[in-house]
């Protein structure tokens, strides 16, 4: 607590030269910084109003050793984002899961948008299936062999090039 106190109650200096912490560190003026590495590349400090933390070095880690899962948590108790170790991540919105990776791709639990005309939903490692609405009309394009609706299990449009053109 903020109850006075020397540093030696709460910190160690260790034999390998690293400071360990052994009770609560209190820092009672805004914008002071607990800076590490050589060149304090890493800081952690709050300006009165919002906390930071930045890295100036590398890339920043976010590690959880124990194999369990990280959340991230815009407000207490609302998990925005979970990333469960060596699995999956999730998306939520309002406490709602709305998209989630898989082992074999992304899971949507809800509509997917694309609210900007002129831009396509492409498919296929050649892009060679297209979903395009140009604000007036819309477009579905096969770049490749024979266009199937399906329904059912079954096909219930097969449309082909005409003879003498490609796909």
């Amino acid at each position: 607590n903020n109850t006075g106190g020397s540093l030696a109650d709460i910190l160690t200096l260790e034999k390998d030269g690293d400071l360990k912490l052994t009770g609560d560190l209190w820092c009672t003026a805004d914008s002071k910084k607990v800076q590490l590495g050589a060149s304090a590349d890493l800081q952690l400090y709050h300006d009165g109003t919002n906390t930071y933390i930045n890295n100036n070095q590398g890339f920043l880690y976010i590690r959880n050793g124990g194999g369990n899962t990280i959340l991230i948590q815009p407000l207490d108790g609302e998990d925005a984002i979970k990333a469960y170790g060596n699995d999956r991540v999730e998306l939520a919105y309002n406490h709602v899961k709305k998209l989630e990776t898989a082992s074999n791709g992304i899971i949507l639990s809800d509509y997917l948008y694309l609210n900007v005309d002129g831009k396509e939903i492409r498919m296929g490692a050649g892009d060679d299936l297209r979903l395009f609405h140009n604000g007036t009309d819309s477009y579905i394009t096969n770049a490749t062999g024979d266009f199937y609706l399906r329904g059912n299990g079954s096909n219930w449009i097969h449309i082909q090039p005409k003879s003498g053109e490609s796909s």
